[in-house]
């Protein structure tokens, strides 16, 4: 029965008129609300409405999050600016930016660690973007000075060269950059938890890296498209290609002499292997390569996870296979990479420009230029080193790209970018030092086992063959 019905006539006429004074009152608050909310101050509280007893959240205007109310009725107080810390705007409508010089006017200093004093090693000291060491110490020591002690006394100009102080310019600067501060991380840096620096001297493979440049991807896939399978020797290494009108002859010889690498001499032991040499056995390189465990029995596809490498190895994989083979595998490796750090380790000289070779014969023979890349770079700045052909317009850059270790990015300051680059990029230096610290763990833990195992195994073992000698 409804609520009508059950009442008098008189009862009927007061109900009603309670719920048309209801509805109404509701439909103008409701209308007072949405008039308020397009005119309200950010944090100003709406007046005099209260219902029951409860009045009405003080109106927030937030940039709106997808799926959720446009108004946060749980933060009291609205976001503030990045860059002055001020509330009602960003530091995109920051007035403060509008005052500040261009950002190509502005000097940018790449610091490798915390500001030494002048006079200490190459590595601690702050290294100028693009340029020397020389020529970075000069222009900081004479023309900066020079510009600083316009204004100021010669004492308080001396104090400041001697104090070893430098003046950074304001990240605000660098607000509309997607790097903010990028920071140049020597590789002796690891030479506390590894060894690897040192062979790489001895070898000779700094050039590989310390290489970096913009790929023209339109140029590669022509120069794809331009090589006559009639004039490839795979096994002299020579591919000859037509990019643009002209001719581009591409060997290991041209490749070493463009990145200035000495190749290894016919009499010297080398890899990959020459005629005749006897390619080890994966026993041989699971004893090598890997702790001290058994290599699996009866495996077609023999293949060695990143876990069970010794701690330099696990380095050396990421060097070589992230700026010499493209698209290399991040958990494992295959029979190929396996024998290439078993060579290094036994002394044979790797022979870059033939790996690099090599894998540009493969991208081209996989009709994909794209899996070049790392090298895409590489074959960008070897054209045009061979021959002056010039860019156009409609040409596709990519992005930047840098080497594996070089100009690194251990000091990349935005947000958690340090995090994200050690878990989703292994060839960045955040990601390698993570790489090599979760080897070392999973050294202690596996030594951890096998000393339980032994405990439990070897006394019974010897309590066996005791009795079986005295019997």
């Amino acid at each position: 029965m409804s609520f009508y019905a059950a009442h008098a006539q008189d009862s009927f006429e007061d109900a009603r008129q309670v719920e048309h004074e209801m509805t109404s009152w509701m439909r103008k608050r409701w209308e007072m609300r949405k008039n308020k909310e397009c005119n309200a101050e950010i944090g100003e509280p709406s007046e005099g409405n209260t219902l029951f007893g409860v009045s009405d959240p003080p109106v927030v205007k937030t940039k709106g999050n997808p799926g959720k109310k446009s108004t946060a009725q749980d933060s009291r107080n609205p976001r503030k600016c990045s860059n002055c810390k001020c509330r009602g705007h960003d530091k995109r409508t920051c007035p403060k930016l509008s005052s500040m010089p261009p950002i190509d006017d502005v000097p940018i200093y790449n610091i490798s660690g915390p500001i030494h004093r002048w006079g200490g090693d190459e590595e601690n000291n702050v290294h100028y973007s693009g340029d020397s060491y020389e020529e970075m110490s000069k222009s900081v020591s004479q023309g900066d000075t020079e510009s600083e002690s316009d204004g100021e006394t010669d004492g308080q100009s001396e104090s400041d060269c001697h104090s070893g102080a430098i003046k950074v310019p304001h990240l605000a600067s660098f607000a509309s950059r997607p790097v903010i501060e990028e920071r140049s991380v020597a590789l002796g840096k690891l030479r506390k938890i590894t060894c690897v620096p040192e062979l790489l001297k001895d070898l000779g493979l700094h050039p590989i890296c310390k290489y970096e440049g913009r790929v023209n991807w339109t140029l590669v896939r022509e120069f794809f498209a331009g090589i006559n399978q009639f004039e490839v020797d795979q096994v002299e290494r020579v591919m000859v290609s037509t990019v643009r009108g002209h001719t581009i002859r591409v060997t290991s010889d041209r490749l070493a002499q463009f990145k200035k690498i000495a190749r290894p001499r016919e009499t010297e032991k080398q890899y990959p292997y020459l005629p005749g040499v006897e390619s080890p056995t994966f026993h041989d390189i699971w004893m090598t390569l890997c702790l001290g465990s058994w290599p699996p029995e009866d495996n077609p596809n023999p293949k060695i996870l990143l876990n069970i490498l010794k701690k330099d190895f696990v380095l050396l994989h990421h060097i070589f296979w992230w700026n010499v083979h493209p698209k290399s595998p991040r958990r494992e490796l295959n029979a190929k990479q396996s024998m290439l750090l078993h060579a290094v380790s036994n002394g044979f000289k790797p022979d870059i420009p033939s790996m690099w070779w090599d894998s540009i014969y493969d991208a081209w023979t996989n009709d994909h230029p794209a899996a070049s890349l790392p090298l895409g770079h590489l074959l960008t700045g070897f054209i045009h080193h061979q021959r002056k052909i010039p860019d156009l317009i409609q040409d596709r850059w990519g992005k930047l790209q840098n080497s594996v270790i070089g100009p690194g990015t251990m000091g990349k300051s935005e947000g958690q970018s340090k995090l994200h680059r050690a878990v989703n990029n292994p060839a960045s230096l955040e990601g390698l030092r993570d790489m090599i610290l979760t080897v070392q763990e999973n050294q202690i833990a596996m030594w951890g086992k096998l000393k339980r195992v032994e405990r439990v195994v070897c006394p019974d073992d010897d309590e066996d063959e005791d009795s079986f000698v005295e019997e």
